[in-house]
């Protein structure tokens, strides 16, 4: 063989190779904030030839069936909380749920204690009572976090989840879906109710102070109001969280996050994907401006320290993932694009939010992606074996 044959194959290698870094460079930039399905499209779908594995998917780890999700307030908790119930109705588990929710399915702003469980749905083929024996797989409620409390009625090997989401637009949120400006007196016709609060806050004090505006995050999972602004009792609290939580999701990387839950759990893409639920309708938002965004990070101090941990966090957990991630998340996000296809047909505005049409001919795996919460359930209370509670 010549060496200019030789030195021409090298010269091919080296292309090659560049030519691949550069592909994984660019689909890199798939993973940003921008791409999240709360605010882009997924690339268009593509064919894979993996007999029904991919990349990253371990042949030889067990699926985990016994999950705690400790929704948090506004940070997009109810499409995680409907993807994980989802998988848990399609496996016949067992939920926390209330014996009477006709008022509200959550526990809000309380936390657990010993005798919590005296309000709990029995599991199915327990007796009524029985509370030595009310374990549970399923925990996607609103509560605050109290883990000692939680694990007691929990299955063993329960893992461990949340969700945050950058605290200006959580404020934003919160602040619109709570109606906080009610709370708000003296205030100018001329300017956003949302800019004044956020510029002079002090002159707004019921609002300011309202637990939905004010780091309800951490609040979530805690930490208590008085210690909003003491720095150790806060960094304390992250450090607990960040030992005691298996994962902590992160909305603006929201597709990334549910592709680390589904290695954590070891399940398959199929159980992870989702619509888009509890979203507002477009009246409902006022935009922030890169100074206003400041001002909401500055006000809930506490809620920006614990976000901006975990999505260091959140992004040395992509690291580790592997050479295969970015593969395996367009191949999520093409599937995930033939399920809005599919179930998709149209969208209205009910009140505050954007509920999905339903049709007689709809398939019946389309229906549970599109169904309102109350349908939802009102299946989960089924599987319970609850009675029916009317909620209108």
């Amino acid at each position: 063989m010549s060496i200019y044959y030789l030195q021409m194959m090298k010269i091919g290698i080296v292309i090659s190779t560049l030519v691949f870094i550069g592909m994984y460079t660019a689909i890199s930039t798939l993973s940003g904030p921008t791409n999240s399905v709360y605010q882009g499209k997924p690339p268009s779908p593509r064919v894979y030839k993996t007999e029904g594995y991919y990349a990253g998917f371990d042949k030889t780890c067990t699926a985990k069936q016994t999950v705690v999700f400790i929704k948090t307030h506004k940070t997009g908790s109810q499409t995680l909380a409907r993807t994980i119930e989802r998988y848990g109705c399609r496996h016949n588990l067992t939920f926390v749920r209330k014996i009477n929710d006709k008022k509200s399915i959550h526990f809000a702003n309380l936390r657990f204690n010993s005798k919590s469980v005296h309000g709990f749905l029995p599991p199915p083929n327990v007796t009524k009572g029985d509370y030595s024996n009310y374990k549970y797989n399923m925990l996607t409620l609103h509560v605050r976090y109290t883990r000692k409390y939680i694990e007691e009625f929990m299955e063993d090997g329960a893992k461990y989840t949340t969700l945050l989401r950058d605290p200006s637009t959580q404020l934003e949120s919160a602040f619109s879906f709570f109606s906080i400006e009610r709370l708000m007196k003296n205030t100018k016709s001329s300017v956003s109710k949302i800019e004044q609060f956020l510029l002079t806050p002090q002159k707004y004090p019921k609002a300011a102070s309202h637990v939905y505006v004010n780091n309800d995050q951490i609040f979530d999972l805690g930490l208590d109001n008085n210690f909003f602004n003491n720095e150790t009792a806060i960094n304390e609290t992250i450090s607990n969280l960040d030992e005691e939580m298996d994962l902590v999701l992160i909305n603006e990387f929201f597709d990334e996050s549910l592709l680390l839950l589904r290695k954590l759990l070891c399940w398959k893409l199929e159980d992870i994907l989702y619509l888009p639920m509890n979203r507002r309708a477009d009246y409902k938002k006022t935009p922030l401006s890169s100074a206003l965004r400041q001002k909401a990070r500055e006000k809930n101090h506490a809620d920006t320290l614990l976000y901006d941990h975990f999505v260091k966090r959140l992004h040395e957990r992509i690291r580790d993932y592997g050479p295969s991630f970015h593969v395996d998340l367009m191949r999520y996000r093409d599937m995930m694009a033939d399920v809005r296809k599919k179930c998709v047909i149209g969208q209205y505005v009910s009140g505050k939010q954007i509920l999905y049409n339903q049709t007689e001919n709809m398939s019946k795996e389309c229906r549970i992606y599109t169904e309102a919460s109350t349908e939802s359930n009102k299946r989960i209370r089924q599987l319970m074996k609850a009675p029916t509670v009317n909620y209108k």
